[in-house]
């Protein structure tokens, strides 16, 4: 059921990431807290490092991430997350 539920949210979640802007400009995070962000960025960053291209974090993956997790999550996957 919550697979069901997950894909049935993540196109939303996902037009809504797409038709903001890619740098950051106005997006606030709905799920992580102030050291959780700067933690979550530093992850995403060791994950896709900047090469002859950008950065996970210079395209928004965190402010991906920080949606896909407080819209699509149950609370108990949110405890687990957190």
């Amino acid at each position: 059921m919550g697979l069901i539920s997950f894909h049935g949210l993540y196109p939303s979640v996902l037009d809504s990431f797409l038709s903001r802007s890619i740098t950051g400009d106005g997006k606030k995070f709905v799920f992580f807290t102030g050291k959780e962000q700067a933690f979550v960025r530093e992850v995403v960053d060791i994950i896709i490092p900047k090469t002859t291209t950008k950065s996970a974090s210079e395209v928004g993956v965190h402010f991906f991430l920080d949606q896909v997790f407080a819209t699509c999550l149950t609370d108990y996957q949110k405890a687990v997350i957190k």
